[in-house]
């Protein structure tokens, strides 16, 4: 848009019809640099990048056909995030069991093995529950 508007100054455009076009320029430039930086967040699937361009578009005013991707991914990426802090919660929870007791460690044996699958399910990576299992 940028070149077409230079273009149509050389060849003379009327000035009303170049004020219009900066306008519109001025408008789309900054949602086009959050598409761009929406589409980079989605690449990276960072949490901290997904919140950083989903503000820049909304601060732009961008739809939210425009950002249901990244919101998706941000959703799914902070579920596993709650998911693995569920997982070390009952890790943790497990080394103070009564090892005494065979129903407190087949409780403990069986809250965790569910956790650990609810997370594997949910996309946490195996590794980062490796700890656990």
């Amino acid at each position: 848009l940028r070149f077409a508007i230079q273009s149509a100054k050389d060849a003379g455009a009327d000035a009303k019809l170049l004020k219009q076009a900066n306008k519109v320029l001025k408008e789309e430039e900054p949602r086009h640099e959050a598409r761009v930086c929406l589409a980079d967040a989605c690449q990276a699937a960072s949490l901290d990048a997904l919140r950083e361009a989903l503000k820049v578009a909304g601060a732009v005013g961008l739809g939210a056909s425009e950002t249901k991707e990244a919101s998706s991914l941000l959703e799914q990426l902070e579920e596993r995030e709650r998911l693995l802090a569920t997982v070390q919660a009952a890790l943790l929870q497990s080394k103070s069991v009564d090892t005494t007791s065979i129903d407190a460690l087949r409780e403990a044996k069986d809250h965790l093995s569910a956790v650990i699958s609810e997370a594997l399910g949910a996309g946490v990576p195996e590794a980062d529950v490796f700890d656990a299992e």
